[in-house]
């Protein structure tokens, strides 16, 4: 209070007992009953908590299936990456520059290398996630010439175990273009 009677402007709030119950006075003499101000019921606090389950129970399985999905494009980008490597290192050290499976096929990863010394440029490391790539016309190996041209040609199929689902289709030609391209998994 200032000398004069009125509220100090500069205290925002005291607490009183006015009849039994609990006040609180605001800046400038208004006062508010504590019982006004409330907290969350039991029930307004079990009917968020169920709506929260709903959203993510539906949320959840289609955050998982565009995890999978990203997983196959990741894995096709490397390759066509690698592969676009091995043609863009033929065309500048003017000579044949190959990507070669490992042992055992793509799915065990693939090495990036000079095709008359075998020296490795890039290696990259085995499929993981259960993702696979099959080549249709069974190659092993793509070599690129100085002039940008393959000396196979081949589509490689990248999928994972579900059926039906969405995967990429590598194409590589033998003018020593590769491209990706989506398409339905068998």
């Amino acid at each position: 209070m200032i000398s004069d009677g009125r509220p100090n402007p500069l205290v925002r709030e005291k607490h009183h007992f006015i009849g039994g119950r609990m006040t609180r006075r605001h800046g400038f003499g208004i006062e508010v009953s504590m019982k006004s101000q409330r907290a969350f019921t039991l029930i307004e606090l079990i009917v968020t908590v169920a709506l929260a389950a709903i959203l993510l129970t539906i949320a959840i399985p289609s955050f998982r299936t565009t995890i999978l999905n990203n997983r196959l494009v990741t894995s096709a980008n490397v390759f066509l990456t690698d592969a676009n490597l091995a043609r863009s290192e033929a065309i500048s050290r003017g000579q044949p520059v190959r990507i070669i499976s490992n042992a055992g096929g793509w799915n065990n990863g693939w090495k990036v290398q000079v095709a008359a010394t075998a020296t490795d440029i890039k290696v990259a490391d085995a499929l993981r996630d259960g993702v696979t790539i099959t080549a249709s016309g069974g190659a092993t190996q793509f070599t690129f010439s100085p002039d940008g041209s393959s000396s196979a040609a081949d589509t490689l199929d990248v999928c994972d175990s579900r059926s039906g689902a969405p995967g990429q289709r590598v194409t590589v030609a033998l003018s020593g273009r590769v491209a990706a391209a989506n398409f339905t998994c068998p």
